[in-house]
């Protein structure tokens, strides 16, 4: 949240250059599950600031929210997470697609909100309306 109030003056001294601010929510925010509860609401928080900022900024900085799904890292795998033993070891999305995946999303016209991964089906629709007109 420092950096929603820091950045945004050190940014429009950029213009005409076009800057964004990016913010990495997760698509637990919107489907929150029961084992990690503080990492949900974490996220869920900041999503809302998200939408709150991209509503409210009087700045002339592009809001971006970034919703990945999991991601394989060494915190996915079953010696961390014992629930994973029962589905089958790990889960989540290789670090490569996330980033080709969320750099595509980023590129694109309408990037208020990237969704990488599964995060489409979760929900995002039914929670905040189809805000932009498109479905990815």
């Amino acid at each position: 949240m420092h950096l929603t109030k820091t950045f945004p003056p050190f940014l429009q001294k950029q213009a005409p250059k076009e800057t964004s601010l990016v913010y990495v929510t997760s698509g637990l925010a919107l489907v929150p599950i029961v084992y990690c509860p503080n990492y949900c609401a974490s996220k869920a928080a900041l999503h809302h600031v998200c939408l709150a900022v991209m509503k409210e900024a009087k700045f002339n900085v592009k809001i971006i929210e970034l919703l990945p799904r999991t991601v394989l890292t060494e915190l996915c795998d079953d010696k961390r997470q014992l629930e994973l033993k029962t589905k089958g070891g790990r889960l989540g999305m290789r670090l490569i697609d996330l980033v080709e995946e969320a750099w595509e999303g980023l590129n694109s016209s309408e990037n208020e909100q990237v969704r990488v991964g599964k995060v489409p089906g979760m929900g995002l629709y039914a929670f905040n309306g189809n805000r932009n007109g498109s479905r990815r």
